[in-house]
């Protein structure tokens, strides 16, 4: 069984799965470049009602966009959800975590410009004393979510991961960064 369909199943079963190191070296350290650059002028977008919401939201450079736009990367998406994609750049970015930043339980919206989600971790940083309870991590709850929801599947974020899942579909989030976390992803829509 290839990547592909390992994915498949899995993204199928709970919605979303992770492959790791799948960016090749040079691939990563332009997006990480591109990345660094955008930081230095993100916005902050923060919200305190649910989903509960603070980050910082960058621009996708050139070479982010055609990364995204790769028909490499859109065969791979298509054979893990079944059917043609299309990246929706305008609903696409460099997200920055850092200490006590988060994204709460959620599903991404609109579910028609947002299917299919996909994050590239780019830098995670843990601190020295970093907790046992981590926003180094992507929980995934399932297509409902109560009150009393716990995980079905906590992925963890590692550079050069990538993470590919029905956003739209099932619940998840990524928990408050505790001190000396921060994370850089780039993170895309597909429909």
């Amino acid at each position: 069984m290839d990547d592909a369909d390992r994915l498949a199943r899995a993204v199928l079963a709970t919605g979303f799965d992770i492959v790791d190191q799948a960016i090749e070296p040079a691939a990563l350290e332009a997006l990480r470049a591109e990345a660094r650059a955008q930081k230095r002028i993100a916005a902050h977008a923060s919200r305190a009602t649910s989903p509960v919401y603070s980050a910082r939201i960058g621009k996708l450079g050139e070479y982010a966009k055609a990364f995204l736009c790769s028909p490499t990367l859109a065969r791979l998406v298509a054979d893990v959800v079944g059917a043609p994609v299309e990246v929706n750049i305008s609903m696409s970015c460099f997200t920055f975590y850092d200490e006590g930043d988060c994204l709460g339980p959620h599903l991404d919206q609109p579910a028609d410009e947002c299917a299919v989600t996909v994050i590239v971790y780019l830098e995670v940083e843990a601190g020295p004393d970093s907790p046992r309870s981590t926003g180094l991590v992507l929980c995934v709850f399932g297509p409902e979510m109560r009150d009393d929801s716990r995980p079905i599947v906590t992925i963890p974020s590692a550079v050069g991961a990538m993470v590919i899942g029905r956003g739209s579909q099932v619940w998840h989030e990524r928990p408050r960064l505790s001190r000396s976390e921060s994370v850089t992803a780039l993170t895309a829509c597909y429909r």
